[in-house]
C-alpha cells in the first residue's frame, strides 16, 4: 500500500492521511470539523501496491475512531462516532486486486468451499458488455454446469461482473471433486481451476 497517497477524502480534498502498522493503518484528521448535528461521508482512498489476485480486508468500527468537542464549553470532551446502520461496523470488507481484462480479473472467492452448504463467487471484469457463457466441467471433461449472460445484462455488461454457483448440476447430486471452469467471451476461453469439498 502507498501510505503517502492514502487518506480519507471529503468531496475530493485529503482531510485525514495515514501513517502505517504493522497489519493495520492510523488515520490522523488535522482541524478537519463536523458541526454538531451534522452527517458527513467520506471516502477512503489508497494506492495498493501488489499483484493481481491479491487480497486485502478493510475493517472500521465505530469502536476505532476516536474524536471530540473541538471548541466551547464541552472543548476536550470525548464524542463517540456513530454510522447510520445498526451496530458498530462501519465497513468490514475483502477485496481482491485484478486486471482490466477477462484473462487477468477473473477470480474464484471462498475457494475451496462447500457445496450445498455455501455457493462460489466469480468476479472477472470486461472491458465492454458482451455475451459470456460460463461452464464448468470436471477433470475428465464432462460438462456439469452452465449458463449464459447476454450482453449488457447483469453478469455481461463493461467492468466488474459476479456469477455464483451452489455446486449442484443435473448430472451430478452435489460436486465434491475438484472442477474446471471457464468462461467464453469471443474469440477465446478463459479457464480457471475451482476447489470444491464437502
Amino acid at each position: 500500500m502507498e501510505v503517502g497517497s492514502t487518506g480519507l477524502y471529503d468531496e475530493g480534498s485529503r482531510v485525514a492521511s495515514a501513517t502505517a502498522g504493522e497489519s493495520h493503518l492510523t488515520l490522523l484528521f488535522k482541524d478537519y470539523v463536523i458541526p454538531a448535528g451534522d452527517t458527513v461521508d467520506l471516502a477512503f482512498r489508497t494506492r495498493i501496491l501488489a499483484r493481481d489476485g491479491a487480497e486485502f480486508a478493510i475493517v472500521l468500527q465505530t469502536s476505532d475512531i476516536e474524536a471530540e468537542v473541538a471548541s466551547g464549553p464541552l472543548q476536550g470532551m470525548d464524542v463517540d462516532a456513530v454510522t447510520s446502520g445498526d451496530g458498530g461496523v462501519v465497513v468490514d470488507a475483502v477485496f481482491t486486486l485484478v486486471e482490466h481484462s477477462l484473462a487477468g480479473s477473473f477470480a474464484v472467492r471462498d475457494n475451496p468451499w462447500a457445496p450445498g452448504q455455501d455457493r462460489a463467487e466469480f468476479m472477472y471484469y470486461l472491458p465492454q458488455a458482451d455475451d459470456v457463457t460460463f461452464v464448468v466441467l470436471t477433470l475428465t471433461g464432462e460438462e456439469v454446469y452452465r449458463t449464459e449472460f447476454r450482453s449488457g445484462e447483469e453478469g455481461a455488461t463493461s467492468g466488474e461482473n459476479y456469477a455464483y454457483w451452489d455446486g449442484r448440476s443435473a448430472t451430478v447430486p452435489l460436486l465434491s471433486t475438484v472442477s474446471t471452469s471457464w468462461w467464453s467471451v469471443p474469440p477465446r476461453p478463459v479457464t480457471k481451476r475451482l476447489s470444491s469439498w464437502r
